[in-house]
């Protein structure tokens, strides 16, 4: 490769990978606080209730990732919650995904206890 077309070529890859970082940085992080609450009470727990059928979360911890104040919580924490709420953890960054995109999301309770969207 010649220098010039060497030098096309960097100017080139640069300004790409400019572009990526930029949106990368422009991207709206995912907020699981709005979703934790929504699929709580659709299974019309309290968050006392919530915090004994997860096991190990303290009713604190609860209130703050569902106020916003705990914005990226541990895999611990997270565990909990899912636990709690019976889903898994792929299934709660799903919900997640879709709250972000603005997709109003139906849900519905099955009787074992189960939440299912509806579409």
């Amino acid at each position: 490769m010649t220098r010039k077309k060497e030098g096309l070529f960097y100017r080139a890859l640069g300004s790409e990978i400019h572009k990526k970082t930029k949106e990368r940085l422009e991207a709206k992080p995912l907020d699981l606080s709005p979703v934790i609450r929504k699929l709580r009470l659709a299974k019309n727990l309290s968050g006392v209730e919530f915090c004994r059928k997860a096991g190990d979360l303290d009713p604190r911890t609860l209130t703050a990732l569902e106020k916003g104040r705990i914005r990226n919580p541990s895999i611990r924490t997270l565990q909990s919650v899912v636990r709690g709420l019976g889903i898994t953890i792929s299934e709660l960054f799903k919900e997640a995904e879709i709250e972000k995109d603005g997709v109003p999301t139906r849900l519905r309770i099955l009787k074992d206890g189960s939440i299912v969207k509806v579409e």
